[in-house]
């Protein structure tokens, strides 16, 4: 199997509601765990580590039978690719590496905690209505409120994955049918990188492609080795 066919593969597993559910799932359940201010808690600290540990398994498992080769394999070509300056792998590895900036993920997972109440209270708003509605007409029973409240999480939960694999199919270059074409790109350079920050941005913390593929961000907390790049599997999560 080819190196870019490696890569290819790759961004079609992490262009799935396969990888992201879980991510955003956890970061939904967890968010109201952090607050704002500079003091980070011990609690923030071990959820970060746990969602760490989660996109580590995700790649270990799924992305790696995904693609078909065993985890060493896909890290020497993602490494390879990104010494190549191959552009879907610089996505690749920029997604990864900047998931694991705990400083970053707090900044989302309040964002996220502020989104979720946002929408939740509108679907609520909305199921309330259609409830006074089926009551008015006599057409069943009212809902629980605590079945109404999960079922507006997961509905915002499914509308949120699902906003992210389109806008990931975008940035990664990921074709609806067959492999990823990256010679005939779908939108131009400074498109995509438009919507690669304006758009996933704000959902996870990834922010512009790098420039210089060696030249990665370090994690800012204390989990990783000090001057190891976190751009490959075992620099995600490892102790």
């Amino acid at each position: 199997m080819s190196e870019e066919a490696i890569i290819q593969a790759c961004a079609a597993a992490i262009a799935t509601e396969q990888w992201w559910k879980p991510l955003l799932g956890f970061m939904s359940t967890n968010c109201n765990k952090f607050s704002e201010g500079s003091n980070h808690t011990n609690d923030e600290y071990q959820c970060f580590l746990d969602f760490r540990s989660l996109l580590v398994d995700l790649f270990d498992t799924f992305v790696t039978k995904c693609v078909g080769v065993r985890p060493a394999q896909l890290e020497s070509a993602l490494f390879s690719g990104s010494q190549n300056k191959n552009r879907q792998c610089l996505a690749i590895l920029d997604i990864l590496t900047n998931m694991t900036n705990f400083e970053t993920f707090k900044k989302q997972m309040i964002q996220q905690s502020a989104k979720i109440d946002e929408e939740v209270t509108n679907l609520m708003l909305k199921f309330a209505m259609q409830q006074a509605q089926n009551e008015s007409n006599d057409e069943g029973p009212q809902e629980d409120v605590t079945e109404l409240l999960e079922k507006g999480e997961q509905i915002v939960l499914q509308m949120q994955t699902q906003q992210m694999v389109e806008n990931i199919k975008t940035v990664l270059n990921v074709q609806e049918t067959g492999p990823p074409k990256c010679a005939t790109p779908r939108v131009t350079d400074r498109e995509r990188k438009t919507i690669f920050n304006n758009t996933i941005g704000p959902k996870v913390p990834i922010p512009a492609i790098y420039k210089d593929a060696l030249n990665v961000k370090r994690c800012s907390s204390p989990a990783l080795s000090p001057g190891r790049p976190v751009i490959m599997r075992p620099t995600i999560g490892r102790k």
